[in-house]
């Protein structure tokens, strides 16, 4: 006699960890190198500044109204928060967005216009911090680059600044797209 019988197995990924920047490039750099931005180190900082000086612009051309910064993860993760610390920040805020994508092209050719971003936080600003902030992403999110854009800060100099970049997540898990299956016993 044989019997039926249906079991879930659950598996879920791990909580959050910080993950580790491999790599940085940014658009452009007032002096300071995108590194300068996830060394472990408050006191140093990349930064950039765009010619409109309007940080509420709706532009998106680059240089003129926008900066970015990318950074490479080594691999697709799954990405559920990004903490920031901005140059300034318990005196000014930054209007940004966060964008990923998977797509190698992305980081080789022209990074900065490619279609093969996903926005992960749409446009917002930073709330006034001396230290962290910390955003979190849509579920789902995910990616091997992560961009950052700013439209600049409030103070209208046309500068953004930052500190520290850390981005959080876990290795990323692609969806299971198998049917049901049922094992039988007997």
């Amino acid at each position: 006699d044989y019997a039926e019988k249906t079991y879930t197995l659950l598996v879920s990924a791990s909580s959050s960890i910080k993950l580790t920047i491999n790599t940085s490039k940014a658009y452009s750099s007032s002096g300071t190198k995108p590194a300068d931005s996830y060394d472990g180190k408050t006191s140093s900082r990349w930064s950039s500044s765009v010619s409109s000086k309007n940080p509420n612009t709706n532009g998106e051309v680059y240089g003129k109204d926008v900066t970015a910064i990318i950074y490479d993860l080594g691999e697709n993760k799954t990405l559920t928060s990004m903490k920031l610390n901005w140059y300034n920040g318990s005196t000014r805020t930054d209007s940004y967005r966060v964008d990923s994508a998977t797509n190698t092209n992305v980081w080789v050719t022209n990074a900065w216009t490619s279609t093969n971003w996903t926005m992960i936080l749409s446009r917002t600003t930073s709330q006034l911090t001396n230290g962290y902030e910390t955003v979190n992403f849509t579920n789902g999110a995910s990616g091997r680059y992560v961009r950052l854009v700013s439209w600049g800060n409030s103070t209208s100099n046309g500068f953004t600044g930052i500190n520290e970049v850390e981005i959080y997540g876990s290795a990323y898990v692609a969806p299971d797209t198998r049917a049901s299956q049922s094992i039988i016993f007997g």
